[in-house]
C-alpha cells in the first residue's frame, strides 16, 4: 500500500458507517473473518447504519414496500435495496437477504414466462420469420427443468401445438397486456 493510500486508513476506520469500516478492514487491512474487531464491526452493522435501515422496508414476502416492480421506483425497490445491502456487505446469511433474493427469483422467473407469451405471439404472427434458434431455445428449456426431448426443426411446431391447450388464456393475456402499446385489447393478439 503506497503512503498516500494508507494515509486515507485512519480516515476510514472512523467513519460513522459500520461498513465502511468492516469493508476497510476486510478487503484493505486483509484482516480475517475471524477477527475480534471484525466481528464487533460486523454486529455493529447489523444493529446501527444504513443495512437496519435498509431492510426496514422489506415486507413479509421479501420485496419492499411501494415498489411497481422489482426494479422501480429507483433507489427504494427490492432491486436498488438488495444491490445496496450487497454492497454495503450484508450477511448473506441473514433470512432477510435470502428472503429478497428469493422474491426476486420468483418475480423474474413470472416475468421470464410472461414475456415468452408475448414473445411466441409475436413470432407466430408472421409466418414468413425463420426457425427459431433452437441450441438457445433448448439451453433454456433445460435451465427451467424442461423434461422433454430437445427440439428440432422438425418437432418444435409440433411441441409448440401440444403445449397450447393447456395454457390459461385469461392468464396468458393477463401476462401479455404490459408488454403491447397503451390502448391495444390483449383479447384481439
Amino acid at each position: 500500500m503506497t503512503d498516500q493510500a494508507s494515509n486515507f486508513i485512519p480516515w476510514l476506520l472512523a467513519a460513522a458507517i459500520p461498513s465502511i469500516r468492516y469493508l476497510t478492514l476486510r478487503r484493505l487491512l486483509g484482516r480475517a473473518a475471524a477477527d475480534a474487531e471484525v466481528q464487533a464491526v460486523r454486529q455493529e452493522m447489523a444493529a446501527t447504519g444504513p443495512i437496519p435501515a435498509i431492510l426496514a422496508g422489506q415486507t413479509e414476502r421479501g420485496n419492499w414496500a411501494g415498489e411497481h416492480s422489482f426494479y422501480t421506483p429507483k433507489y427504494v425497490s427490492t432491486h436498488w435495496s438488495m444491490t445496496l445491502l450487497a454492497e454495503l456487505a450484508a450477511d448473506g446469511q441473514d433470512e432477510r437477504l435470502r428472503r429478497g433474493a428469493e422474491f426476486m427469483l420468483a418475480d423474474t422467473e413470472a416475468g421470464v414466462r410472461k414475456k415468452g407469451h408475448y414473445d411466441l405471439l409475436w413470432y407466430l404472427s408472421d409466418p414468413q420469420w425463420p426457425s427459431p434458434n433452437l441450441t438457445l431455445l433448448d439451453n433454456a428449456l433445460r435451465q427451467t427443468g424442461w423434461p422433454g426431448p430437445g427440439l428440432t426443426e422438425d418437432t418444435w411446431r409440433e411441441t409448440v401445438r401440444e403445449r397450447l391447450p393447456g395454457l390459461t388464456w385469461g392468464q396468458v393475456a393477463a401476462d401479455v397486456r404490459p408488454f403491447l402499446e397503451p390502448g391495444v385489447d390483449a383479447r384481439g393478439c
